[in-house]
C-alpha cells in the first residue's frame, strides 16, 4: 500500500507541475497583452500630446493667414485712396489747363528741389513758398505755350504788382 501510495503521491506531484506549468504558459500570454496595452497607451498619451501641439501650430498659422489678409485688404483701400487721388489731380490738372504739351504732374503740381522750402545752398529762399510754386509752374507753362494760360497771366500780373514781403 505504501508503494501504491507513493506512487500515486509522484504521480499527482506530477499532475501538480504540469497544472503550475500550465497556469505559468496561461497566464504569460496575458502579461503579453497587459505589456502591449501599457505601450499602446502610452503611445496613445503621446500622440494626444502631439495632436496638442499640432492644434497649436494650427491655431498660429490661421491667425497669420488672418493678419496677411488684413493687411492685403488694407493694401487694396490705399490703393484704391491713391487711384481716387490720382484721378482727382488729373481732374484737377484738367481744369487748370496744365500739361498741354507733355508736361507731366509731378512738373506741374510739385515744386522743383530749388522751389522747396531752401534753397539747395542752404540759404534762405528770397521768395514766398507760393510765389515759388507759381514760378515754377509758370516756367514749365512757360516752355510749353508761350506767355501761359490767360488765368495764369492775370494772376502773374497780380502777384508782380504786390511787392514781395
Amino acid at each position: 500500500a505504501r508503494g501504491g501510495a507513493r506512487a500515486e503521491a509522484g504521480r499527482l506531484r506530477e499532475e501538480l507541475e504540469a497544472l503550475r506549468a500550465e497556469v505559468r504558459y496561461s497566464s504569460e500570454p496575458q502579461a503579453y497583452l497587459l505589456e502591449a496595452l501599457r505601450r499602446r497607451e502610452g503611445d496613445v498619451l503621446t500622440l494626444k500630446r502631439e495632436l496638442r501641439s499640432r492644434d497649436g501650430d494650427v491655431e498660429q498659422a490661421r491667425r497669420q493667414v488672418e493678419h496677411a489678409v488684413t493687411a492685403r485688404l488694407a493694401a487694396e483701400e490705399d490703393l484704391k485712396k491713391l487711384l481716387a487721388q490720382r484721378q482727382h489731380l488729373a481732374g484737377l490738372k484738367a481744369v487748370l489747363g496744365c500739361g498741354a504739351a507733355g508736361e507731366t504732374m509731378a512738373d506741374t503740381l510739385v515744386p522743383r528741389a530749388e522751389h522747396r522750402g531752401r534753397a539747395p545752398s542752404g540759404q534762405p529762399s528770397q521768395q514766398p513758398l507760393g510765389q515759388q510754386r507759381l514760378a515754377g509752374v509758370a516756367a514749365g507753362a512757360e516752355a510749353t505755350s508761350g506767355a501761359g494760360p490767360v488765368w495764369f497771366q492775370r494772376l502773374r500780373g497780380k502777384l508782380d504788382e504786390t511787392p514781395p514781403a
